[in-house]
């Protein structure tokens, strides 16, 4: 739904081409019930489009803009890391994406983090052959690559993949699966320091038990890390089980053997992880119902102790729900998979206490971006969060997308039914959103509603600009009111004359 300001209306008359008719803003949409979650952007927008295949996409935000990184196609030889800065209104700031590795070899499987002077990016590297290595570079505010060559955080013997990394406020924290016994994959880390030092050069190891242990996820949680993974230690080697481990400061393990958070029957897989202030909640795709898997969850307490032990059932729909991942909003957990045979981009809110809001998940994002959407991640940015995801195009290639999703919406300060989230102005009534100098500032709340110059969006008012506000307001009635007697006037008149 769009917004026309009244005043407008009244001035486009079918006698009168007014260039002044314009349209204005447009509402989101409401997508639960009761109106809690809206739809910033309906459909999405393109954070990069370029030629062959962009995956993977992850999210960090800064306080002005999120880092955006993913694999990238666009060279038809190999995948490079790429990333753009888009803003908080979902503006994409770097359109052409920056390079963050293009060396020979893929580079695949990124993530990122913010340490509050700049981005540290994460990924797996085939530049030494046909094994892959953990590399990573700093990218600053301003979006230059401050590594141009990367730097290695892991190159032992075989293959280290799929890396993840968290911030503590002083160092950052890797985490990887890693294949250097030459048998099967263990989970370690290592931690980078800000200048981009890597102090645990040979790795920690966090979990070495039989079988594979892989795909991990980690999260600072205030005095230690919460490493979790994917584990084949029960035996038949082809079912998984969700563990974890703390890992502190220091790079000390605190679970020697890990902590089971799910040993359902048949498989768990690609878990991820969220600090809230008081526990982790830790998500995974869950095969317990066989033939399709679920989105599951659990809480684990700051002494590792699993307070969900059977799990919490976030989304059991038909068909499969996969790879999900989950953010903290300061008052619940979001939680973002992709879901069905469209294979769509759902998403659903879990209380602290974790109550299921949306059992049945909401449809956030599908098949207006093609045929199908994959790999779904969600950052919070203190107002909402941007869902991150890959949609296959018109021409079958995938390319990164992003949607602002309002999970705090329900607040209305002026009582006018438009959420602040979404309203031009939060404190002063005016449920028809009307804007006419389209600053983003309502007319019932700016000083000079046809001067996009003047400030006052911040609630401050230059001397005089109230009286201002009136003139303006009469000036445009009698300006209004002569477009629509003017013309009936004048022909009028001529007919008189004859």
């Amino acid at each position: 739904m769009t917004y026309v300001s009244a005043r407008l209306q009244a001035l486009c008359l079918p006698l009168v081409a007014c260039t002044l008719c314009v349209m204005s803003g447009s509402a989101s949409a409401a997508i639960d019930a009761e109106g809690d979650i809206l739809l910033l952007d309906d459909s999405g927008k393109a954070v990069s489009s370029s030629a062959g295949d962009q995956l993977w996409a992850r999210a960090a935000w800064n306080g002005e803009a999120y880092l955006v990184v993913w694999q990238d196609a666009r060279s038809a030889v190999d995948n490079d890391i790429y990333a753009a800065r888009v803003d908080a209104s979902g503006l994409v700031v770097d359109p052409e994406g920056i390079a963050i590795s293009a060396s020979a070899g893929n580079q695949e499987r990124p993530d990122v983090v913010w340490n509050g002077t700049g981005w540290l990016v994460v990924w797996h590297d085939f530049r030494a052959g046909e094994t892959a290595d953990i590399y990573a570079a700093r990218v600053d505010t301003n979006g230059s690559l401050i590594d141009a060559d990367g730097i290695v955080v892991s190159n032992a013997e075989f293959s280290q993949m799929h890396p993840r990394v968290s911030w503590n406020g002083t160092n950052h924290f890797v985490v990887w699966d890693d294949g250097r016994n030459g048998v099967d994959s263990d989970i370690l880390g290592a931690r980078v320091e800000l200048n981009g030092s890597v102090l645990d050069a040979s790795g920690i190891t966090i979990s070495k038990e039989a079988n594979n242990q892989a795909t991990p996820a980690v999260s600072w949680g205030g005095t230690n890390f919460l490493v979790v993974w994917a584990d084949f230690r029960g035996g038949s080697g082809t079912s998984s089980d969700i563990f974890g481990a703390r890992v502190n400061s220091s790079g000390a393990l605190q679970d020697n053997r890990g902590v089971s958070i799910s040993g359902s029957s048949d498989n768990q897989s690609t878990p991820d992880v969220v600090w809230n202030g008081t526990s982790w909640m830790v998500v995974w795709e869950d095969f317990r119902p066989a033939n399709s898997s679920d989105v599951y969850g659990a809480r684990v307490a700051t002494n590792a102790n699993v307070q969900d032990s059977s799990g919490i059932a976030i989304n059991t729909a038909s068909g499969q729900q996969s790879a999900p991942s989950v953010q903290w909003d300061g008052a619940n957990h979001f939680v973002t998979w992709t879901d069905g045979t469209a294979i769509d981009v759902y998403g659903a809110r879990i209380t602290a206490d974790a109550q299921v809001i949306e059992p049945e998940g909401l449809l956030l994002y599908g098949g207006a971006r093609g045929t199908s959407q994959s790999g779904a991640s969600a950052a919070w940015n203190g107002d909402n969060f941007v869902v991150f995801w890959s949609g296959n195009d018109t021409n079958e290639q995938f390319d990164i997308y992003a949607g602002r999703v309002s999970t705090l919406a329900t607040a209305d300060l002026d009582d006018d039914g438009v959420y602040d989230s979404v309203d031009n102005c939060p404190e002063t009534e005016n449920a028809g959103q009307e804007d006419i100098d389209l600053d983003t500032v309502g007319d019932a709340c700016d000083c000079d509603p046809e001067n996009v110059e003047e400030p006052g969006e911040d609630g401050e008012c230059p001397s005089g600009c109230g009286s201002l506000q009136v003139m303006n307001n009469s000036r445009n009635t009698l300006f209004g009111l002569f477009l629509m007697v003017g013309p009936l006037a004048f022909f009028r008149a001529r007919r008189r004359s004859r």
